[in-house]
């Protein structure tokens, strides 16, 4: 062995000099992925959690979205107000003829009544028609008349801001309806459209349900009017 030759390593020396490499090996990796790390941009990462996000919602049937309010319930009396009318409707009636009431009837036939409030809130005169459109009763068609409570004459105009109490009036065979009986109404909200070019005008149409009420029918049929 000459002056600058190293001592030969003695196998227990050589073991510790290997430990000592394999040591370093994990340091060295994680000093490299954290250099890394620092490298990678931050809206990476939150790309991917959200990319994450997406995908666990999809298997899961995808985004909940809120459930519409349906349409409000009603009590009698209570009052329904859309761009059209105010309407509070206090009652259903099961009634015999009553002249003076201007109720005419033939033989095994009853009126139904629903007696209302209403204020016609638009800007100008709308038709009873327009009414009827607004306010529906299930399972029976349009009213065959709409009379005002007060002189039991026909409403065919609602004047602007002006309350009036009024009655739905359909001819029913007898045993169509009894009392107890519960009517379920509808009140529904229009859209206004107004013409050009080939049709002129005003009119609602696209009717909505916004709101219901179950009324119970009270049979007056034998009462004195």
């Amino acid at each position: 062995m000459t002056e600058g030759d190293a001592a030969p390593q003695t196998r227990a020396a050589r073991r510790r000099t290997r430990r000592s490499d394999a040591a370093s090996e994990p340091r060295r990796h994680v000093r490299w992925i954290r250099a890394a790390g620092d490298r990678v941009p931050t809206k990476w990462f939150a790309g991917l959690a959200t990319a994450l996000l997406l995908a666990s919602t999809a298997a899961f049937g995808g985004l909940a979205t809120a459930a519409e309010p349906g349409p409000a319930a009603l009590q009698p009396g209570d009052e329904h107000r859309n761009e059209q009318f105010a309407i509070r409707v206090l009652d259903a009636r099961l009634r015999g003829e009553e002249p003076d009431a201007g109720i005419y009837l033939d033989d095994g036939e009853r009126m139904l009544t629903v007696r209302a409030q209403v204020e016609n809130v638009w800007t100008q005169p709308q038709s009873s028609s327009n009414l009827t459109q607004n306010l529906t009763v299930d399972d029976l068609p349009v009213p065959d008349s709409v009379r005002r409570v007060d002189d039991t004459t026909f409403v065919t105009r609602l004047q602007p801001n002006v309350p009036t109490e009024v009655e739905l009036r359909w001819i029913l065979e007898e045993g169509d309806l009894a009392d107890g009986d519960v009517l379920r109404l509808t009140f529904r909200d229009l859209s206004q459209h107004v013409g050009s070019f080939v049709m002129d005008g005003t009119w609602w149409t696209d009717p909505v349900p916004a709101a219901t009420m179950a009324l119970v029918v009270d049979d007056a049929s034998g009462a004195t009017p």
